[in-house]
C-alpha cells in the first residue's frame, strides 16, 4: 500500500517530466488529460487504475523514483515500438512513442490497445541441477578385527559374586569376634584385679572388725595397776603390735620376775608375743613401750638370732623367752 501511495504521489508530481514527453510526440489528434484523476476519494479504485496504467505504459517504481530524484540508478529510457494499424487504428508506418489514454471510473477500456512487450518465442531454460555425487566411503588400510562381545554368564557372576561376599563376611566376622575376645579378656582381666583388690580390702576389714571385736570381748587381767589382755588370735609380731595400739596398749613390757610369772600363767598353748626385740640393731633389745627394763628371761642358748633374722621375743609357757622370726603367727599379750 506504501508503494502505491508513493505511485500515486509521483504521477501527480511530476506528470510534467514523465507525460508530457510523450505528448509532445503523440498524433495531433490526441488530447491529453491527467490519468485516473475522476475517482475523487476512492483511493482503491485510482490506484487500480494506476496499476493498470502502469502495466500498460511499462513504466515501473524504479523509473518513478529516478524521475522524482530518488537514490535509484539511473536506467536507460524505454523505447516502445511503433503503433501500426492493427494495434491502434493508425495509417502504417506512422510512430507514436506513448499515447495515454483517457480513463473514466466507468469506463477502463478505450479503442487504443496498449502496447506490451513482445514475449519472446523461446524461454531460457533453467539450469538442469544434477544431483549431489556421493562421497566415497573412507576406507580403512587394514580392516579391523570386529570381534563379537563375549556373552555373560549370569549365573556364574552371581556365584563369583556370592562366594566374595560369603568370604569378606567370613573376614569381618572373625575379625569381630577377635576385637571381641580381645576385649573381654581385658574387661576380664581389670575386672578380676579389682575383684581381688575388693577382696583383700574386704579381708583386712573383717579382720580389723574380728580385731576390734576381739579387743572389745578379750578378759582383761589386772596386775599392780596394769591392765592385761591375753589375745588367742594368732597374728605376726607386727601386726600383733598394732592390734595392741588399736587396743590402746601396747605388747607387754616385763620389768620383773613376778610380773613375768603372771605373764605366763595368761598363755595357752606354746607361747605368746611380748614387746622386747632388737629389730633396730642387733643384740640391743628395747619395748615397744619404750620402757628401759633390765630384766631378762632367756631360754638356754637364746638368744641365738638363728638364720640371722630372729628379731622378736616370744614367752612361753614355763616364763622362757627365746628370739623368734617375726613374720610367724603367735598369740600376743598386751599391756596398758
Amino acid at each position: 500500500m506504501s508503494i502505491l501511495l508513493i505511485l500515486l504521489t509521483a504521477f501527480r508530481l511530476g506528470e510534467s517530466a514523465v507525460f508530457r514527453p510523450f505528448e509532445a510526440t503523440a498524433a495531433p489528434n490526441l488530447s491529453y488529460e491527467e490519468p485516473c484523476s475522476g475517482f475523487g476519494h476512492n483511493w482503491a479504485g485510482e490506484i487500480r487504475c494506476l496499476r493498470e496504467t502502469l502495466s500498460q505504459c511499462g513504466f515501473s517504481t524504479q523509473q518513478v523514483r529516478s524521475d522524482r530524484g530518488g537514490r535509484s540508478l539511473p536506467t536507460a529510457p524505454t523505447v516502445f515500438p511503433p503503433f501500426t494499424h492493427e494495434l491502434g487504428g493508425f495509417s502504417p508506418g506512422q510512430t507514436i512513442y506513448a499515447a495515454r489514454r483517457s480513463h473514466s471510473p466507468s469506463d477502463y477500456s478505450s479503442n487504443v490497445k496498449p502496447w506490451r512487450r513482445p514475449v519472446p518465442s523461446s524461454f531460457p531454460q533453467p539450469p538442469v541441477l544434477q544431483p549431489p555425487r556421493p562421497k566415497p566411503k573412507a576406507t580403512l588400510a587394514t580392516p579391523l578385527n570386529v570381534t563379537s562381545e563375549p556373552k555373560i554368564n549370569t549365573e556364574e557372576l552371581i556365584k563369583n559374586i556370592t562366594t566374595k561376599c560369603e568370604k569378606k563376611l567370613s573376614e569381618v566376622r572373625a575379625a569381630i569376634e577377635f576385637e571381641f575376645r580381645t576385649r573381654l579378656k581385658t574387661a576380664e582381666s581389670i575386672l578380676s584385679a579389682e575383684l581381688d583388690e575388693l577382696r583383700r580390702s574386704n579381708d583386712n576389714e573383717h579382720r580389723e572388725f574380728n580385731k576390734r571385736i576381739d579387743l572389745l570381748s578379750a578378759r582383761v587381767h589386772q596386775f599392780d595397776g596394769k591392765e592385761y589382755a591375753y589375745m588367742e588370735r594368732r597374728e605376726a609380731w607386727y601386726d600383733a603390735e598394732e592390734t595392741c595400739v588399736g587396743w590402746g596398749g601396747h605388747l607387754a613390757s616385763v620389768e620383773s620376775e613376778k610380773e613375768n610369772s603372771f605373764i605366763a600363767t595368761l598363755i595357752k598353748g606354746d607361747a605368746a608375743w611380748i614387746g622386747l626385740n632388737d629389730v633396730q640393731k642387733e643384740n640391743i633389745f628395747v619395748n615397744t613401750d619404750m620402757k628401759k627394763t633390765t630384766f631378762r628371761a632367756w631360754k638356754k642358748g637364746q638368744p641365738d638370732n638363728e638364720s640371722h633374722n630372729e628379731n622378736c621375743v616370744e614367752v612361753n609357757v614355763k616364763g622362757d623367752w627365746s628370739d623368734m622370726f617375726c613374720l610367724v603367727s603367735r598369740p600376743f599379750i598386751c599391756k596398758r
